[in-house]
């Protein structure tokens, strides 16, 4: 059953409990189920924390919301979420990527540990007006936040810690634009836990799939 269905399903005030019959892949006797890490720019995924494996984080941020609030790391603790980068003027891949997306934040309206954060590419032109109006021209949900603020410090954090470019966001800087599909899925310890294609709708069942492995295994 895709998003949208299980949406209809919701609508109709099944609890969350009933999950495990609607996402077979969490059901409540699969226990061998586990989402990997990744912990490398090439994102080679790891199912251990042993073993010598470099544990990689994401480093502290703080930027600036759609309501001209900071918002960042010390928002998200004990918190899921799903980071993606975009910019309000793009013509191509960010309109998909929003619609796929706002189907999980609407699926998790109600779940104050699941987060959704937009980071502008383009922050000298997406000014705090811009996202609200984004923001509310989309309807987009509470759980959204969508971010601005220095370009070189967004491109930095996207790039060497979020790992949207893999090995070659090492050797670009904020002068290089940055376009991205990718969404990253980061658990409740700051750590990668999902790469996905948000502007492929079965990739964002994958990503509501995983998240629900995490909210049961952390």
């Amino acid at each position: 059953m895709g998003i949208q269905e299980s949406n209809i399903v919701k609508a109709f005030g099944v609890r969350w409990w009933i999950i495990c019959s609607i996402l077979p892949l969490v059901s409540c006797t699969t226990k061998e189920v586990r989402v990997p890490y990744y912990h490398t720019p090439d994102l080679s995924p790891t199912w251990s924390l042993d073993g010598g494996d470099t544990v990689h984080t994401i480093e502290s941020f703080s930027f600036t919301n759609q309501e001209g609030k900071p918002f960042g790391s010390a928002n998200l603790t004990n918190s899921i979420y799903v980071a993606n980068f975009f910019f309000t003027s793009c013509p191509s891949i960010c309109p998909k990527m929003t619609s796929n997306l706002t189907t999980v934040a609407t699926y998790y309206e109600d779940v104050e540990e699941v987060k959704l954060i937009s980071f502008s590419v383009t922050p000298d032109i997406d000014s705090v007006p811009r996202l609200k109006a984004y923001h509310e021209g989309k309807g987009l949900s509470a759980n959204w936040n969508l971010l601005t603020g220095n370009q070189s410090d967004i491109y930095r954090v996207s790039r060497q810690s979020f790992f949207v470019e893999e090995e070659i966001g090492f050797n670009r800087d904020s002068s290089d634009f940055l376009h991205t599909e990718r969404c990253i899925l980061v658990d409740q310890n700051h750590q990668i836990r999902g790469v996905y294609n948000a502007t492929i709708a079965l990739d964002m069942d994958r990503l509501v799939e995983d998240i629900e492995i995490l909210r049961k295994t952390n």
